[in-house]
């Protein structure tokens, strides 16, 4: 069998490596290493370096951020070596919340092992056990969120609107002209400049960034995002920004007393993913973990996972 790669994006160690190893390993069995590749720009190489190999096949799977969510599921079966998790970034599969409870519950439980006295820190006792009440949490760090999200997602909106016509202004140095007269290549120079300045004219004067467009991209996506449907179905936790999100929850935390550090928490909620997903594969409505990897042995032509 082909050896099976699966590139994601963080650091030794992250959120991406240490979720995507425990559940390949002890919830798929899919074969499939897993190694991070740092940044985006890094993953693609190191995909193409790994497909030369004989014996091998490597996919990268990258945070979707604020694409459209048709463009996730598009990339989980286009054939390309490249996936998009469904949810914003790997830290959004830590925050239902059946993953939080279970993952304070792993804590009480971690405390009355090592309590021979049988003396449990006060706080232990208040962590929430209620799905309501959690959920009621993420609902207000959602609220809190609300507008940097909207700013953050009419902004992609924004420029994936923009006519084809319309370019980014970008540097760039000035093309070869195969020569060495120092007047062709003031010439290059003084086009590169023309170059950007017509790009940024183009720019301007486009429609889509007169300041009532923009105003009702914002108020649109605003609207979306605090909508009571919206937020009663928990739907930011597919689309928000995973880590602030993330972080948000943390902060709810300490006016309550309970002294948990961001790495601690984070340990234990990928814990706690992994043994709610082994329970209860829907419990993200999609299969998206069994659909990456099932992407990566698609293009080594093998059976897929049930």
């Amino acid at each position: 069998m082909a050896e099976l790669w699966l590139i994601c994006e963080g650091e030794p160690g992250s959120v991406d490596v240490a979720l995507l190893k425990a559940i390949f390993t002890d919830v798929l069995a899919a074969e499939i290493i897993v190694k991070a590749g740092s940044g985006e720009r890094g993953l693609g190489p190191i995909v193409r370096y790994l497909n030369k190999q004989d014996g091998a096949r490597a996919a990268y799977v990258l945070d979707r951020d604020y694409l459209p969510r048709d463009k996730a599921d598009a990339s989980m079966t286009d054939g390309r070596p490249g996936f998009f998790w469904r949810r914003h970034s790997i830290e959004n599969y830590l925050l239902p919340p059946p993953v939080i409870l279970r993952a304070f519950q792993g804590l009480r439980e971690q405390f009355q092992q090592k309590s021979a006295s049988g003396r449990i820190p006060a706080w232990v006792a208040t962590l929430p056990d209620d799905s309501g009440e959690v959920a009621e949490a993420l609902r207000g760090c959602s609220r809190r969120k609300a507008a940097e999200e909207a700013c953050r997602m009419a902004t992609h909106r924004l420029w994936d609107s923009l006519p084809s016509t319309i370019g980014r202004p970008q540097r760039r140095i000035p093309r070869r002209v195969g020569s060495e007269d120092p007047n062709d290549w003031r010439e290059a120079l003084c086009l590169e400049a023309d170059r950007v300045c017509q790009s940024a004219a183009d720019t301007a004067a486009c429609e889509h960034f007169r300041r009532e467009a923009v105003s009702t991209l914002f108020d649109i996506a605003h609207a979306e995002i605090t909508a009571e449907t919206y937020l009663r179905d928990l739907e930011f936790l597919v689309d928000f920004h995973g880590k602030d999100l993330l972080g948000a929850f943390h902060q709810w935390l300490a006016p309550r007393k309970i002294p948990l550090s961001r790495p601690r928490l984070g340990n234990g909620l990928i814990r706690a993913a992994v043994d709610a997903y082994r329970e209860d594969r829907t419990i993200y409505g999609s299969d998206d973990f069994r659909d990456v990897a099932n992407g990566v042995r698609a293009l080594a032509e093998l059976e897929p996972l049930p």
